[in-house]
């Protein structure tokens, strides 16, 4: 096969995978699209176009042959849970690591994930406009050279930086649990274009601005279907359902409702239905939910400190939307943490604070 002809093959690349958006298809050819930008409802739009673009990852076969491997076995998985009578079954343990690396690596490959690596590139730039806008452009000038130099150049596929990045980082979320979320209301599950969205109710509740991949309370949902989802969730933090069960059946609406809205808002242009599943009314209400959408990636601050002294500052804010959800219950110690009484160094963290929980 010619290098042409591979790169004619691979170069509408989907970051995000045609035969998971089947599931919210009746045809499995079409799916209900809302562009959140202009409003527009598209009941039938062919999945082939939706979530991808030229050479998203490259112009050669191999990111595209690593993940269409890796789809190949996630298949398998989701076809066993979504099977009428198979979400009330165990996972074996190979099926269940097979959904989690395709979880993980969902969470790093979309469009949405590519903006936060080039907006980390971008941080040199953005420290010295601040600056400059303080008066200090000899500064920002010397800060952008050296931290350029620091960072390097923007790789040509952000996307595959995301990716290698979430591959590497995935052992910090094995301690999480996992259970299937059967809906057994009239209501559907949506998903988007960044289906995976991570959340943590209670670092919310602490009233915190972030949280990462090892906070306490991390949640993630995925739905993979209009009936079925799957959450992975902090243990010593929440209790899902009944503690024997590896799934939790959803019978309230309004649980559905809230789920949505934290795919609504985890979205980046995009949200995909079942048509006939969601009522116009529904989509566009989830699409203005959706308006606070991800925080950007990140943002540069310049804080004054003393005369002539000034700290630059950069963070990124993560998700929050309210989110309420009936079927997911706080654990001791946790529950009883006040915002007041929270302190970072044995709150914040999985393993900080698993070690000291004796010292609540």
């Amino acid at each position: 096969m010619t290098e042409q002809k591979k790169k004619a093959e691979t170069k509408n690349q989907h970051y995000v995978p045609q035969f998971y958006l089947r599931y919210f298809s009746v045809d499995e050819k079409n799916v209900g699209a809302y562009i959140l930008k202009s409003g527009k409802n598209i009941p039938s739009a062919p999945i082939r176009g939706q979530a991808s673009g030229d050479y998203f990852y490259s112009d050669s076969m191999e990111m595209e042959k690593t993940l269409g491997d890796l789809e190949a076995c996630a298949k398998k998985v989701v076809d066993k849970i979504k099977i009428i009578s198979a979400p009330t079954e165990p996972l074996s343990k190979e099926e269940k690591d097979t959904l989690f690396e395709f979880t993980v690596i969902q969470l790093g490959r979309t469009e949405a994930q590519a903006k936060v690596v080039e907006a980390f590139y971008k941080i040199p730039e953005l420290l010295s406009e601040r600056l400059t806008n303080i008066g200090e452009p000899d500064l920002g000038k010397m800060l952008k050279d050296k931290f350029s130099d620091l960072i390097g150049k923007l790789p040509p596929f952000p996307a595959v930086l995301s990716v290698a990045v979430y591959a590497e980082i995935s052992d910090n979320i094995r301690d999480l649990d996992v259970k299937v979320l059967i809906n057994r209301t009239d209501k559907a599950f949506i998903t988007s274009d960044n289906p995976v969205a991570k959340y943590d109710q209670f670092m919310e509740r602490m009233k915190l601005e972030t949280y990462g991949l090892r906070s306490r309370g991390l949640q993630i949902f995925f739905p993979l279907s209009p009936q079925i989802g799957v959450m992975y969730y902090d243990p010593e933090c929440y209790k899902l359902g009944h503690e024997e069960k590896e799934y939790v059946e959803v019978d309230q609406e309004k649980d559905i409702d809230e789920l949505n809205k934290l795919t609504a808002c985890n979205s980046d242009k995009v949200l995909y239905y079942r048509h006939g599943t969601v009522s116009n009314k529904e989509i566009v209400t989830l699409s203005e939910a959706s308006r606070g959408g991800i925080p950007n990636p990140i943002e540069c601050s310049v804080e004054d400190l003393l005369p002539n002294k000034s700290l630059c500052i950069v963070s990124k804010s993560s998700l929050f939307c309210n989110l309420s959800l009936s079927f997911i219950e706080e654990l001791t110690p946790f529950k009883d943490l006040s915002p007041e009484a929270f302190d970072p160094k044995r709150h914040s963290l999985r393993d900080v604070a698993t070690h000291s929980r004796e010292s609540y």
